[in-house]
């Protein structure tokens, strides 16, 4: 008999290979609650993979479309792109835009900067779960507070590279703050918290993966 979570990871395989990533992360989302409830943490594992690729496949088609680094005034909200939030905006405005996105279907992706965009530094952080920050470079002046659109403008492949470098530098920032022992249901918690809150890192995944193997090893003896 097909289980819950089969029937499901099915109809996300199926979403993903017809390259309909939000439709098969929301099933991988689904699927991810149900192996958490019935205690799967092989099948917990098992639904990273596709998790994971998803999420790549989003955040790669928002970097190849269009970026907007600093938001002296608003989001210049296209039907997908990767925006780089600062003051005078806030964290809660962030959580907004991604909350939108996910809920008319766009590949956007968000990073939260806490400082305005002529800063010398911008500080990255977290908008939603873990506290989790990390500092880094500011774009150049020619990136920031603009939508520039790939194929259209030259400066649009330096400031996809600055915002995916940007969301991974926060990314390690929330492994490295991982410090609950393997093997127990501490650190699955703990890194499951990280990915929510930094969906697009594929190494947080990748370690949740291996938690989750662990602890069903643990159960198993």
């Amino acid at each position: 008999m097909t289980t819950a979570l089969d029937d499901v990871m099915e109809r996300a395989s199926q979403k993903l290979a017809d390259m309909d990533y939000l439709a098969s992360e929301a099933l991988c989302l689904q699927a991810l609650r149900i192996a958490r409830e019935a205690g799967d943490w092989n099948g917990y594992a098992r639904v990273l993979l596709p998790l994971q690729e998803c999420r790549r496949q989003r955040r790669m088609i928002a970097a190849d479309t269009a970026v907007q680094l600093g938001t002296n005034a608003c989001w210049n909200d296209p039907a997908a792109g990767c925006v780089a939030v600062t003051h005078p905006l806030d964290a809660e405005s962030a959580r907004q835009i991604a909350a939108d996105a996910t809920e008319h279907g766009k590949h956007v992706e968000v990073l939260w900067c806490d400082n305005a965009a002529d800063a010398a530094t911008w500080t990255v952080k977290t908008f939603a779960g873990p506290a989790i920050a990390c500092d880094v470079a500011a774009p150049s002046s020619e990136l920031v507070s603009r939508k520039l659109t790939v194929g259209q403008d030259d400066h649009a492949p330096a400031a996809a590279h600055w915002f995916i470098a940007a969301s991974e530098g926060l990314g390690d920032a929330a492994l490295a703050a991982v410090d609950a022992e393997p093997g127990g249901l501490g650190r699955v918690e703990q890194l499951e918290a990280m990915v929510a809150a930094v969906s697009d890192h594929e190494l947080l995944h990748q370690a949740l993966g291996e938690a989750a193997r662990a602890a069903a090893e643990s159960a198993a003896s």
